[in-house]
């Protein structure tokens, strides 16, 4: 009995697409703007659905993305993945912190702050890649040099 050898092929990052990589670029730049900028006042109070000044849904919605940008960071060969991601991560984590505790004004605002520095660091990072993309596109789109992956 004769087996064809399978290939195998390599899992590629996240990043590697053009779109998603203009997409992830948007994405950090939102949030790395200042947070009074990016807010949209309406005027409503509280959502109906908070419990203490908490919102379940808001604290569901960023355990699950924490979860989710942790899985693809460990899990990606490509670096600007990882980095991108692990990045995110640890802003849903803070963001996650800060609806849980909220803190008192002075830790929020450090909270805040170090919010706005790591998308700022996945925005660079990910235009870094576009730039890097734009200029050597075999860099990005050539093929996997290790089997380890």
């Amino acid at each position: 009995m004769t087996r064809k050898a399978e290939t195998v092929q390599p899992r590629l990052g996240l990043l590697r697409n053009r779109t998603a990589m203009v997409v992830a670029l948007l994405f950090c730049l939102y949030f790395a703007l200042p947070k009074s900028i990016t807010t949209l006042r309406f005027g409503a109070g509280p959502s109906a659905f908070s419990i203490h000044g908490r919102d379940p849904i808001l604290i569901f919605g960023l355990i699950a993305a924490t979860f989710i940008a942790a899985s693809i960071a460990s899990r990606s060969p490509l670096v600007a993945d990882r980095v991108v991601f692990g990045v995110a991560a640890a802003s849903f984590l803070l963001a996650l912190i800060r609806e849980l505790f909220l803190p008192i004004s002075w830790a929020a605002s450090i909270i805040t702050g170090l919010h706005s520095i790591l998308w700022t660091i996945a925005a660079l990072v990910t235009l870094a890649l576009v730039i890097t993309t734009s200029r050597f596109p075999q860099r990005i789109q050539g093929k996997l040099q290790r089997d380890d992956y």
